[in-house]
């Protein structure tokens, strides 16, 4: 099933064929198999299941796995207890290109109208990786500078926990919180870096080269109080340092956790032009031989003969010089 990212808010689920009047326990999970939230619901008379869903499903577009069981009593806490499973299912929730409505006539054409927008999107992401805003949480380490690297389309920062401590949150459920460090995201919006204020500072962007020690003319042969010959550029591995001439913001070794919010905040205007010009084509079952990629034509009995690229692109070649200006982005490197 699948629930259009758009108003009204909040968003409803629903389900039908279930046994009246019964309660149910309804579990939702991320797309890693791990549950993310459940809660408990009771039919009405004719088997039919509606809730609205919490405030974060409508701010984030994603799949999940949606299970059903029948509730079997309830322990000495007064929580429900999960029965027997009586359906699984695909949820996405994703916000449209462009409003299916705008392709409805009457009511009864909505649903139609949502099929044709939903494989437009579909061909859309295939070509350029999707224009989805979603929440994400990557696990990296630092490596010694002052900004650490997040692998994609940084939109804001949500929470930063460093070597599994949470120093960093802009929602707190405790009204005392108080952020060890304010973060910020770097101008091209590919990495985060701390805030330090209109304050001096020294932004090393590694460690120092650690220099051998020579041998002094003193009492002792190295580095003493009375005649030091080298000076240690301050670096501390095991604190962050503010100072002036501190370390780098992000110590090598130190472990990060860092939850963002990625991804599309609006769908840009040609998207919209290019997923209306798909869905009039989808709708019509029609695309026009200027736009077909055809390669050979003969008069007699009309034989076409199309270019390969038609089953690469969208068919269009309005659509697909649209999305040609939005190239697929490689947020990880893997075997080519």
């Amino acid at each position: 099933m699948e629930i259009t990212r758009q108003q009204p808010f909040p968003l409803v689920f629903s389900q039908g064929e279930l046994d009246p009047s019964t309660n149910y326990i309804v579990t939702f999970y991320d797309d890693h198999n791990l549950a993310f939230y459940g809660v408990e619901s009771i039919t009405d008379s004719e088997g039919f299941l509606s809730f609205e869903l919490p405030v974060y499903f409508s701010k984030y577009d994603e799949e999940y796995s949606v299970e059903i069981h029948l509730v079997n009593g309830y322990d000495i806490d007064g929580l429900p207890i999960q029965g027997n499973l009586v359906l699984v299912d695909t949820l996405t929730i994703m916000r449209p290109y462009v409003d299916p409505n705008l392709f409805a006539e009457t009511t009864e054409d909505l649903d139609e109208a949502k099929m044709y927008e939903s494989v437009s999107r579909a061909m859309i992401n295939s070509i350029t990786g999707g224009f989805m805003y979603k929440r994400d949480t990557v696990e990296t380490v630092g490596l010694g500078n002052d900004f650490l690297s997040i692998p994609f389309r940084l939109c804001r920062i949500v929470k930063v926990y460093e070597n599994n401590v949470l120093i960093y949150d802009i929602e707190p459920t405790d009204p005392t919180w108080t952020n060890v460090r304010e973060y910020s995201i770097s101008p091209d919006r590919g990495a985060i870096t701390v805030v330090m204020g209109s304050g001096a500072y020294n932004r090393l962007q590694s460690q120092p080269v650690q220099r051998q020690k020579p041998a002094s003319d003193s009492f002792t042969l190295y580095n003493t109080n009375d005649s030091p010959n080298y000076i240690d550029t301050p670096y501390d591995t095991k604190n962050f340092s503010q100072s002036t001439g501190g370390s780098p913001m992000f110590p090598n070794g130190w472990d990060y956790v860092v939850i963002v919010e990625t991804g599309w905040p609006v769908i840009p205007q040609d998207i919209k032009q290019a997923s209306m010009l798909i869905i009039n084509d989808l709708k019509c079952n029609n695309i026009p031989y200027i736009n077909s990629y055809i390669k050979n034509y003969k008069s007699d009995q009309f034989t076409l003969a199309f270019d390969d690229r038609v089953f690469k692109d969208t068919g269009n070649r309005i659509a697909d010089k649209i999305l040609s200006s939005y190239v697929r982005p490689i947020y990880r490197l893997g075997v080519l």
